[in-house]
Parts: structure tokens; C-alpha cells; sequence
């Protein structure tokens, strides 16, 4: 029942009810009390039908908030699936000793790729490595073997979390490359795949990663279709997630494991941007950064 047919079923009851009292004659005094008492419940039922359509929109945003992630979860499995299925497979070798085989050489070399700076801030793989190395000075010689252990772990874990959130968090400047940039229904934010990289070679710091770029970001972005590379300002916000059910990285390590029980998360509030035209020249002095 919605909350409208709540308030006029409500109604007509009160009328009902109230039929016999109306039948004989009544001063226009009680007339004007009853009147005043159906306006109060009125009101009071109009209330309620308020709070009733807040909580349901407040539900739609949830929903929604959910999905969006679900959907972002989805793809990043359908990429490691498919980067999983691209291998290739080595034929099973008959039961005989192994015979020395002169390497070959490859016809491809991995791609290049940069130095992982050692400043936190630098990029997400610094963050990482810098997470990394707290958790082991926190936790040296760890042991989750006893339950007891593990209690006393997750409730030291959680310490540790509450100093790295502070101690790691700052201000910073990423060139960032942006591919795969998917705007929403009412084209007032995207989703993008974002990749660091290194301003003096142009080469990729650590791994890519999804996220969303915020509306007032968007509007400065044209050719949406074509990689585009940004100088991004930003405060960057390490957010490391307990995962109790997870000690150790597995096949895939996604996402990223800091250690056991928790994973790498993190998210960062944008300031400002400025067009790079090529990846190793400095950014436009023509685009401004626009403050929150």
C-alpha cells in the first residue's frame, strides 16, 4: 500500500467512525473541534507520508550507489578473466628426465615502465609499497595460527589503520592518463580507467585503476572517445578495508593485499586539472584549476 492510499483510507475511516456523531445535532462548536481534530490527524498522516517518500528516495540512492559498484566489480573480473584466458599454455611434458633446450630469444620485450616513486603521495603503487612496509615494521614475526592471535591482531589492526589513515594522507599532483571514459545517464559524471604516469618519461607508475570523475572535472574534457593526459591536483586519502576471511594475496591479488586481512583501497578528492597535449610536456598554463 502506498503511503497516499495509506492517509485516504485512513481518512475515510475517521469519517466512518465518526458518521453516527455527525448524524444528530451538534453545536457548531463541536463542529469546528471535530473539524480541528481531522485537520491534526491529517497533518500528522501527511507527515508521515513525507518521511515514508524520504526513506524510499534515500533507498533508490543506495540501490543505485550499490550497482555502480557491482558494476565496476564485474568488469575489472571480466578483464583479469580475459587477461587470464590470453596466457599461453604450456603442453604437458611426457614422464622422461628434461633434456637442456637453448632459450630462444623473445620476439617481445614487456613494456617499459617507471620507478615506483618513493614519496607516499606519488602515485597508488607508493602508497602501496609505503602501507606495505608500515605493516611489516607494525607486525613483525606475525603469527595467526590461534584464534586467540587472530583476535588480538584484528583489534591492533585497526589501530594501525586509524595512524596510516592520518599519516598518509596529503595533498599531491598526479599525471594522470584517462581511457575508457564512460559518462553517466545525465552525462554529469564518468567512469574512466586511470593510469599514473611518470611527467619526465611518460612511462605507467604501477598498475591502472577505475574510477569516477566528478561532474565540474568532466565539463573541461573533450574528445571523451581519445586517451587524454591531465595534470590532476588532489588530496589523497589511503583507505585500507579489513577483509577477515583474507590472509593471503591468491592468484589474482585483487585488491591489492597490504597484508593479512587487509586490502588496498584508496580514494582522493579532486582540486583541480590542467591538459597535458603530450605526455612528457609540461601542462597548459591556459587551463586554469578550479577550486571546490
Amino acid at each position: 500500500m502506498t503511503a497516499r492510499m495509506y492517509i485516504l483510507t485512513a481518512v475515510c475511516l475517521v469519517f466512518v467512525l465518526r458518521g453516527a456523531a455527525w448524524a444528530q445535532d451538534e453545536t457548531p462548536a463541536e463542529l469546528r473541534a471535530e473539524i480541528a481534530s481531522l485537520r491534526e490527524q491529517l497533518a500528522v498522516l501527511e507527515a508521515d507520508r513525507a518521511q515514508l517518500i524520504e526513506q524510499i528516495e534515500s533507498m533508490k540512492a543506495a540501490t543505485a550507489e550499490l550497482q555502480r559498484q557491482l558494476d565496476a566489480e564485474r568488469a575489472r573480473v571480466e578483464e583479469l578473466q580475459a587477461a587470464l584466458a590470453a596466457r599461453p599454455v604450456r603442453p604437458a611434458q611426457e614422464d622422461r628426465p628434461a633434456e637442456p633446450v637453448a632459450e630462444e630469444p623473445t620476439s617481445s620485450e614487456p613494456a617499459p615502465v617507471a620507478e615506483i616513486p618513493p614519496d607516499p603521495l606519488a602515485s597508488p603503487a607508493s602508497l602501496l609499497r609505503a602501507l606495505r612496509e608500515s605493516h611489516r615494521q607494525t607486525f613483525p614475526d606475525l603469527s595467526l595460527e590461534s584464534r586467540t592471535a587472530r583476535e588480538t591482531y584484528q583489534r591492533r589492526l585497526q589501530l594501525w589503520l586509524d595512524v596510516v589513515r592520518q599519516s598518509l594522507r596529503g595533498q599531491t599532483r598526479w599525471r594522470i592518463t584517462f581511457t575508457e571514459i564512460t559518462p553517466d545517464a545525465r552525462n554529469r559524471q564518468a567512469r574512466a580507467r586511470m593510469q599514473v604516469i611518470d611527467p619526465n618519461s611518460g612511462l605507467p607508475i604501477g598498475e591502472s585503476f577505475l574510477g569516477t570523475i566528478p561532474s565540474r572535472m568532466l565539463l573541461k574534457m573533450d574528445d571523451r572517445a581519445e586517451a587524454q593526459t591531465w595534470d590532476v591536483t588532489l588530496v589523497l586519502n589511503p583507505n585500507p578495508v579489513v577483509n577477515p576471511d583474507r590472509l593471503e594475496a591468491g592468484p589474482f591479488d585483487y585488491p591489492p593485499l597490504i597484508g593479512p586481512m587487509v586490502e588496498f583501497q584508496f580514494d582522493f578528492d579532486w582540486i583541480g586539472m590542467r591538459r597535458v597535449r603530450t605526455a612528457s610536456d609540461s601542462a597548459s598554463e591556459t587551463e586554469q584549476m578550479p577550486r571546490p
